[in-house]
């Protein structure tokens, strides 16, 4: 599985979207389809599409600066 991520447009930075999808499920979405999320690094709302999204492995380590951070 991986993680579907896209840029915060306040921040520039990459961030989970929350949504885990494998490749194929990923491919097979609709290209024209907007999808929103709550993002946690800005706390505002942000659409996606597959166009800007990226899958990110579980287990890259890039994923790690995409996750919210406890501090």
């Amino acid at each position: 599985m991986a993680i579907v991520t896209t840029m915060c447009p306040r921040t520039g930075k990459q961030v989970s979207t929350g949504v885990s999808l494998d490749r194929g499920a990923f491919r097979m979405l609709p290209a024209t389809r907007h999808f929103s999320f709550h993002c946690w690094l800005c706390g505002h709302e942000h659409e996606w599409t597959t166009g800007c999204a990226t899958l990110i492995e579980e287990r890259d380590p890039a994923l790690a600066d995409a996750l919210p951070h406890s501090e």
